[in-house]
């Protein structure tokens, strides 16, 4: 309902891009509960979490998202959504578009589909820090079985000698391959991007993914400037209502950000709302206690209507509260 409001009120949204991305919140507890538990924070905390995935559009304003436990691979957190997304808002044709971890396979194929189409990054190859401290420690404990079904297996950096300088047969000695390091390292930090576009622009592909970090910044807002978390709610339905009211607040943010041509931050947005306060003359009506500012001449003109008059009647106030409210 609020979706369908929001794009009554302001215009079609730009579905044509898609972000999709995860992140966790921490909770004020010491105990697992329910969807509470503990996991790898992406805030380094030793608290139990619970994962939030989320849908932004193309202009970085927020479309659905979803609750689930940190012992949920994030991978599988996306076709429940997206097929909401599919069903509930119209979007049919769209480009998904999110980083390595949630740019798999199985979800590249699925955004294959139909009118879908995606743009992933990828990691070229990557030389894990945990790798380079994890090495040495595996030559000096002499377990260097490797994984192979692991990329990153620090193993993989264990070279093996099992003849001397004269070809004759020896004990097998491990060494630190530094030529194999080095040839991982130069690709450190490099990401390729993979996409079924292929008749595209390759500037306009990477416009797209240059976009992603909205969606970190959108994570980062509901985090400090709305105080996500840390969260103090226990029941499943009390912490359901909690993220709701946050994402809300975040669609609604992001919606007068952009009214106001990106002018200020949400910071400045939120502390200056704050301080809009008035004072109420008994049985006559309200003066504004703040001081006029350009910031609040663009608030006023995004919203429709004002309230820095010097006295404001009661039948005035109640005028503004139902345009606010969109009754009139």
């Amino acid at each position: 309902m609020v979706q369908h409001w929001m794009t009554s009120s302001h215009g079609q949204r730009n579905d044509k891009i898609l972000y999709y991305d995860c992140s966790n919140y921490y909770f004020e507890i010491e105990q697992e509960d329910g969807s509470k538990k503990y996991g790898k924070s992406k805030e380094h905390r030793p608290n139990p979490i619970i994962q939030m995935g989320l849908f932004m559009d193309g202009d970085g304003i927020p479309l659905a998202f979803s609750l689930f436990p940190v012992n949920v691979n994030e991978q599988t957190s996306l076709k429940p959504l997206e097929k909401k997304v599919l069903s509930g808002f119209g979007c049919q044709k769209f480009i998904y578009c999110s980083d390595a971890e949630l740019g798999s396979e199985s979800i590249r194929e699925y955004n294959h589909m139909g009118e879908r189409t995606y743009i992933v990054t990828q990691s070229i190859k990557k030389l894990k820090k945990e790798g380079k401290e994890w090495t040495p420690k595996m030559l000096d404990s002499g377990s260097t079985k490797k994984n192979h079904k692991n990329p990153n297996d620090p193993a993989r950096f264990i070279g093996k000698i099992a003849v001397t300088k004269d070809g004759e047969a020896a004990d097998i000695k491990q060494y630190l391959d530094e030529d194999k390091i080095a040839e991982e390292a130069q690709y450190d930090g490099l990401y390729a991007v993979c996409t079924d576009l292929l008749d595209d622009d390759v500037s306009d592909i990477l416009k797209v993914s240059e976009g992603r970090w909205q969606i970190e910044k959108r994570f980062r807002i509901m985090k400090t400037d709305f105080s996500t978390r840390p969260v103090y709610l226990q029941g499943e339905n009390r912490i359901k209502a909690h993220f709701l009211i946050c994402f809300l607040a975040l669609t609604l943010y992001r919606y007068l950000e952009k009214k106001m041509n990106l002018q200020y931050t949400c910071e400045e947005l939120l502390n200056t709302l704050k301080a809009m306060n008035f004072a109420e003359i008994q049985e006559q009506g309200f003066i504004p206690l703040y001081k006029r500012e350009k910031i609040t001449d663009d608030l006023h003109e995004a919203c429709g209507f004002r309230t820095d008059y010097q006295f404001i009647t009661k039948s005035k106030m109640r005028t503004i509260q139902n345009k606010s409210k969109g009754k009139e």
